[in-house]
């Protein structure tokens, strides 16, 4: 488990985001670490903590529900390597004329 901040660290970060979002938002957070002489990532995870950017939220109504699909199984038929998998409301005729053929084959 991670050792926590000490509180004078996390005052220093959280007096710097501040820094950052009153006077200097109008420049580039790369180029504000450059000048300020830390660390871009680290400053990123303070300004998550501490940024007064709102937690973005999701638009549902963007996105487009899927149906969930109940299909009853069908069953397997194996015999010499050879596989045929049928659905529930597998077409007998069609079926008859599968293994028609795969005898003639075997």
């Amino acid at each position: 488990m991670p050792k926590p901040f000490p509180e004078e660290k996390r005052q220093e970060w959280k007096r710097l985001v501040e820094q950052w979002e009153k006077n200097d938002r109008n420049i580039s957070i790369t180029r504000w670490c450059s000048e300020q002489k830390i660390n871009y990532n680290t400053f990123l995870y303070w300004r998550e903590r501490f940024g007064s950017n709102p937690v973005k939220q999701i638009d549902r109504s963007s996105f487009k529900e899927l149906p969930n699909p109940i299909t009853a199984p069908g069953i397997t038929l194996e015999y010499n390597r050879i596989r045929i998998q049928l659905e529930r409301d597998f077409d007998v005729t069609t079926l008859t004329k599968c293994l028609r053929v795969l005898k003639e084959v075997v």
